[in-house]
């Protein structure tokens, strides 16, 4: 890409965030989707679902594998979907806010304000949303001086990323998905590793393809 490219995609990012903050906390704004992808880095959704899939193998690993604590479909599916919103919203602040310029220490406060949105906006059913937006946005402006303009920018972006996430282009796909279980790939191995071993004690060869034993090369 050219620099004239990256000129002219900066401009349209610029834009798409100062016409967030000029948009009304209303339901009509909040599920307009429309733009965001401006905000995604090059292979931007690939990337980020490598990014998912990544830290929920890690932690089923750490509480199914190693401690041996059982989840539900509906539990990992729960679980992945909040680490999808986590990585998702990540990746959009970090860009919005380093074009409204923003420095690191910056960037937390916005953080923390975005997650606390996500914690209001959980349970509720999304018509309630404009005036959960509303409330929240005005308790952290008055309490925690952030900027009223920025604020505004980015409670809607997180509203607006939000409802994709649950009801519209970035919504994970529905169904019990072998996803949900990275486990039985290592334990697979794992028990594949033990049968070789024991066969290999007794003697025997085990035959991975068929999953049976059989005398080893070395018996006559």
């Amino acid at each position: 890409m050219t620099t004239e490219d990256l000129s002219l995609h900066d401009k349209r990012i610029m834009s798409f965030l100062e016409s967030l903050s000029q948009e009304e906390f209303s339901l009509e704004s909040i599920t307009n989707g429309s733009n965001l992808e401006l905000l995604l880095p090059p292979f931007g959704i690939a990337r980020i679902e490598r990014e998912v899939q990544n830290r929920f193998r890690k932690y089923i690993e750490k509480r199914v594998v190693y401690r041996g604590e059982k989840f539900s479909s509906e539990a990992r599916r729960n679980i992945r979907d909040g680490i999808r919103v986590r990585a998702y919203l990540d990746t959009f602040l970090r860009t919005a806010l380093s074009y409204l310029g923003f420095t690191a220490w910056g960037k937390l406060a916005y953080h923390s304000f975005a997650h606390a949105i996500i914690r209001r906006l959980k349970r509720p059913h999304f018509r309630e949303w404009p005036r959960i937006l509303k409330e929240v946005y005005d308790v952290w402006v008055k309490s925690k001086g952030l900027d009223p303009k920025a604020a505004r920018i980015v409670a809607l972006l997180v509203a607006k990323l939000f409802f994709q996430l649950r009801f519209g282009k970035f919504r994970p796909p529905d169904g019990i998905s072998e996803e949900l279980y990275p486990e039985l790939e290592y334990l697979y191995k794992e028990a594949l590793e033990k049968r070789i071993a024991e066969g290999m004690e007794k003697g025997m060869a085990f035959n991975p393809e068929t999953s049976e034993e059989q005398p080893s090369g070395g018996e006559s």
